[in-house]
């Protein structure tokens, strides 16, 4: 085993690292795999330059293979044995002396007898004082030659070195390792062999033509850049060079980035930032990803939607033209001459005079608490009407239409969160959103938290859902199916069991319904949870025609569940209770439990699979417990 030592990057390695070929593409993504990883950095300030075409590098960077009989060392490592070191530096690279067991290769004519600065080695004396370690900085055989960017363009040696860019470079097929191949700023390793790298093409066809190589138009200035198949693992796979990882190998992404022309690939990427997003097209030749198109805004964009949304299934509708759907109340402050009703709890119509009645507060309303609030001062104060509130939908009674059971499911997510992970097992599985007839996932932004008055806390996330039902209102599927359900990541829900449950219920075709779905007191939010949430298509007109004055009348500082709760109760949307839909438990042992359409808050993948296999009947069919065995996380770690 080879003993390191401690020294320090001489001057001109540190100009080598700066000194590269002028105007090149960032390199930081080249493929970087296998042991040479950790001292990388090292081997690219002395480049290996082959004395002999004929050796080949070994995997290790404690010497490069030159030939079967000589050995030389890169800077870093121990040059005892090999007496030798690779070309580089300014003024060639020389192997010096700390110790008989170790020496190490430092600029020709820059070691300094002593202590060196970063010396951890040493021993105690005597007096129980620690020395550190001198260097004698004896030379070890001969100098090797100077880095090929030590020489002018007039002086560039030809054996070894080309001139590249008004710079004299290292000739790529003389460096026999993927180290010293990186570590020259004109070569790439690609397979077993040391070749010019690809951002040396300027132009497409040339670039084109390399099969280890791709054309890279999407930025400013087009380059030619690596191919993502010569990239290594998923932390060696750029997405700024559309290469994405799928799962065991880098590729090249098939779908465009926000910015990208997706003319061609008609669908957003991902991966690359555009989960959630739309192909739009400009004209017939130009599209981009984007969320939401808006014609007002964009009016020199033809519009069409070329390319749906990542995971969207499902059939949109056309262009409905029909009266909105009035609230039939008046929100708090406005005048309610007319519908003696106001949308707001706790607010009464009442008389100021003969020319005004208005919408105030008569109650303050907490979760377990009222508190009556006085009048204005000044105002008549004759009452005219109360508020809205939620009420009960009868089921139908035999021989009376009753609404069908086909559902449209989204999802929000947000992007590179363990929320992904979860999306994809549910995809695999064919299970939550995507065992509807259609369904959409949308992109969600970080949002923050605040205390309710039952001392729980809840997700400001409000606004986040209220402009992700913008983007369903401008998709029109939810106008085709029967329900709309929006469903968490971490909730695993099962579609059949929810059609069953609707069949139970009967519910009224063509009536504005939204579904209780837990009978917990005090913190079941009145038996609406967010976890999953369910409306009739009626409910979502409603509330698609209503929702700006919810938005402003209600406002967003909530968790949506309570806003679109408190929404559809202010609009006239009526409920039915499935009290059995789902009861909150985080133990996947709670979907041995056949009763409940979905399970929630399952956090982790694995918990989320296990909960699958439990409910579906995979694994302990018959068994009121989970005989799966031991989970990662473990249950009880997370209680």
């Amino acid at each position: 085993m080879q003993k390191m030592a401690t020294g320090s990057l001489s001057d001109s390695d540190s100009s080598l690292l700066l000194d590269g070929v002028e105007d090149q593409p960032s390199r930081g993504h080249r493929r970087i795999a296998g042991p040479i990883a950790g001292t990388l950095i090292l081997a690219a300030v002395g480049v290996a330059c082959s004395r002999t075409h004929q050796g080949l590098a070994s995997d290790t960077l404690s010497a490069t293979t030159l030939d079967e009989e000589v050995q030389c060392s890169a800077s870093g490592v121990n040059c005892v044995e090999s007496k030798c070191c690779n070309d580089g530096g300014a003024k060639g690279f020389q192997c010096y002396e700390k110790n008989e067991e170790w020496a190490e290769c430092f600029d020709a004519g820059n070691c300094t007898e002593g202590v060196h600065p970063g010396e951890k080695e040493g021993a105690w004396d005597a007096s129980g004082t620690f020395q550190k370690a001198k260097w004698s900085c004896k030379t070890v055989g001969e100098a090797s030659k100077p880095a090929c960017w030590s020489y002018g363009e007039s002086s560039c040696p030809d054996d070894r070195c080309q001139v590249t860019g008004e710079k004299c470079l290292q000739k790529c097929g003389t460096l026999g390792d993927a180290g010293g191949c990186w570590g020259s700023p004109n070569c790439m390793w690609s397979g077993e062999q040391c070749e010019d790298g690809c951002w040396l093409n300027g132009d497409e066809d040339s670039c084109s033509a390399l099969s280890n190589c791709q054309w890279q138009a999407g930025g400013e200035t087009p380059t030619c850049g690596l191919a993502c198949h010569i990239h290594g693992g998923p932390d060696d796979c750029p997405h700024s060079d559309k290469c994405i990882w799928d799962g065991s190998k880098c590729m090249t992404d098939p779908c465009s980035a926000p910015g990208e022309d997706c003319t061609n690939s008609k669908c957003c990427s991902v991966d690359r930032g555009g989960l959630g997003m739309k192909c739009v097209e400009k004209m017939e030749y130009y599209a981009s990803c984007m969320d939401t198109f808006n014609k007002t805004a964009m009016p020199t964009w033809s519009g069409k939607t070329i390319g749906n949304r990542a995971f969207q299934r499902g059939a949109p509708a056309e262009e409905e033209d029909r009266p909105k759907m009035e609230a039939g109340c008046d929100w708090a402050g406005q005048s309610c001459w007319d519908s003696k009703m106001c949308c707001n709890k706790g607010f009464t119509c009442n008389k100021k005079d003969d020319t005004f009645a208005g919408c105030v507060q008569a109650l303050t309303i907490a979760t377990f608490s009222e508190q009556p609030v006085d009048l204005p001062a000044g105002w008549d104060g004759e009452k005219f009407g109360g508020w809205r509130d939620e009420y009960a939908v009868a089921p139908v009674q035999e021989g009376q239409d009753m609404a069908g059971t086909s559902m449209y499911c989204i999802m929000a997510i947000l992007p590179d969160s363990p929320e992904m992970e979860l999306l994809y097992t549910a995809k695999r599985n064919g299970g939550s959103i995507f065992g509807c007839n259609a369904s959409s996932v949308y992109r969600a932004w970080q949002t923050g938290a605040a205390g309710w008055d039952t001392g729980e806390d809840t997700v400001i996330n409000t606004a986040v859902f209220l402009k992700v039902m913008e983007y369903v209102k401008e998709d029109k599927l939810y106008l085709n199916y029967d329900w709309t359900v929006k469903v968490d990541a971490d909730c695993v829900f099962l579609p059949d069991r929810l059609r069953s449950h609707l069949w139970g219920l009967r519910p009224p075709a063509n009536v504005p319904i939204y579904l209780k779905n837990n009978h917990l007191e005090g913190l079941g939010n009145s038996g609406f949870l967010g976890a999953i949430e369910v409306f009739s298509r009626e409910a979502m007109k409603k509330f698609m025609d209503n929702a700006k004055e919810c938005g402003q009348f209600l406002g967003t500082n909530s968790g949506e569940d309570g806003f679109f709760k408190g929404c559809m109760d202010a609009i006239g949307v009526g409920f039915m209770a499935d009290t059995s839909m789902f009861k909150p438990n985080f133990d996947p042992a709670i979907c041995t439990n056949g009763m409940y359409a979905a399970y929630h808050p399952i956090k982790y993948a694995t918990h989320w699979q296990r909960c699958w296999d439990l409910a579906t009947g995979k694994i302990c069919q018959g068994l009121t417990y989970d005989c799966g065995g031991a989970l990662d996380p473990d249950v009880n770690s997370i209680r």
